[in-house]
């Protein structure tokens, strides 16, 4: 893993030949994370590589991903696959030694769709709600609504976790955004007992652990980020 984020100028790392596969991350980036996380649960053996984003992206990095954006992930002997979904999910079908997905087809497709939806109006709402209450102070009504949609999913499921009594992929695809959520909202046990279960829940997984921060990281980052002067590596 490289400790670093590398930059413009930086030479793309030779692969280490212990390894089953690298990622391309960059370590505050919640889509980046997923991936990780998956790897991390199924107990790969893979190397991580920190690059800096946009003006600072090493000058290699898009003949990996073309969008220039992470994750992206890159086998030895093949082509990069890129998408934080979509990487996800090879992984779990390359290494089904322990599936994340479930295994029945009825349910995976209804996992899927829960987080394209998440992805279509939680996510969003999340970056707008966030930048909303640093202007008035409050939180936005849509983010309210979208986190209350959450817990009634996760009521419904009657489990722990949102695909059974353990975390699976849908946990760990969600999980980003719920750890970065301190920032600006805090979820209530009245109001959100589900939720608050399940976030007390998944910080003791061992792969949520392995690749967790804290809100004060987070908000570090973040800071310097919106700034226009991002700190990769203060870390």
């Amino acid at each position: 893993m490289s400790s670093k984020h590398l930059q413009t100028g930086d030479s793309k790392p030779a692969f280490d030949s212990s390894k089953r596969f690298r990622i391309y991350s960059m370590r505050f980036c919640p889509f980046a994370q997923r991936p990780i996380l998956v790897a991390a649960a199924k107990g790969l053996n893979f190397d991580i590589v920190n690059i800096k984003l946009r003006k600072d992206l090493p000058e290699w990095y898009p003949s990996i991903n073309p969008l220039c954006k992470v994750p992206a992930i890159e086998f030895p002997d093949g082509e990069p696959i890129y998408e934080s979904l979509i990487v996800s999910d090879l992984l779990d079908d390359l290494y089904p030694e322990k599936q994340l997905h479930p295994k029945d087809p009825k349910e995976k497709a209804k996992q899927k769709i829960f987080i394209q939806s998440f992805g279509e109006t939680l996510i969003p709402s999340f970056y707008k709600g966030r930048q909303e209450q640093e202007k008035t102070g409050k939180t936005s009504e849509e983010m309210v609504k979208n986190i209350a949609n959450v817990e009634e999913y996760l009521a419904k499921q009657k489990s722990n976790f949102f695909g059974g009594d353990e975390a699976g992929m849908l946990d760990f695809m969600v999980w980003p955004w719920f750890e970065r959520l301190p920032l600006f909202y805090t979820l209530s046990v009245d109001t959100h007992p589900n939720l608050t279960n399940w976030v007390n829940l998944m910080q003791n997984e061992p792969a949520v652990k392995e690749t967790a921060l804290s809100t004060e990281n987070h908000l570090k980052f973040y800071e310097g980020y919106k700034n226009g002067q991002p700190d990769y590596d203060f870390l």
